[in-house]
């Protein structure tokens, strides 16, 4: 009986493993990125808390301080939400890269190295350039929907979302209150 492959196994088929280990070399830098921006929009978050809480500031200085924290939360959603796609697609490469080494072991035992197995390195190159062109797409769309959330600080009269008002009324009630917020 004569199966025919889907178009994800012979794209499998195709993929390296010196590729796959690339790709995971790649997200693993990426979420090591992502993880250092986090921790510096918290670290900006919580100076802003802080200046707050240590200096007596005006009403228009409260609105620039929630407005800014406002923006570094959604900043951070962004890249927390990054961060979860890249750790979820760098399981499936691990996956991948576990799948290919037992797939060659097999092949090696059987005694099955031949052309039909290995990629050639125009078909790499295209799916390489595939990858990169995707990215690419997907990087724009992350930076167009970063550019949509954000607030202009110049902008004082615009109507406020319900988090900033949440934010503001915390810097208010940080003089009266002893502990510390943490966004």
């Amino acid at each position: 009986m004569f199966f025919n492959k889907n178009k994800f196994e012979k794209g499998f088929n195709k993929e390296s493993l010196k590729s796959l280990d690339e790709q995971e070399t790649v997200l693993l830098v990426e979420q090591e990125e992502l993880e250092n921006g986090i921790i510096r929009i918290q670290e900006n978050m919580d100076m802003i808390y802080d200046k707050c809480k240590s200096v007596n500031l005006s009403d228009a200085q409260k609105e620039i301080a929630a407005s800014k924290i406002d923006s570094y939360e959604r900043e951070k959603k962004i890249k927390e939400t990054s961060l979860l796609t890249s750790q979820q697609e760098l399981e499936i490469i691990q996956n991948s890269i576990q799948n290919k080494e037992m797939e060659k072991k097999e092949k090696s035992k059987k005694g099955l190295i031949g052309k039909y197995y290995r990629a050639d390195i125009d078909e790499i190159k295209s799916f390489m350039k595939s990858k990169n062109v995707s990215r690419k797409r997907r990087q724009k769309k992350i930076n167009q929907v970063s550019d949509l959330v954000k607030i202009p600080e110049h902008s004082l009269n615009i109507t406020r979302s319900k988090s900033f008002e949440d934010i503001l009324k915390k810097i208010n009630n940080l003089n009266s209150e002893p502990q510390r917020v943490n966004g």
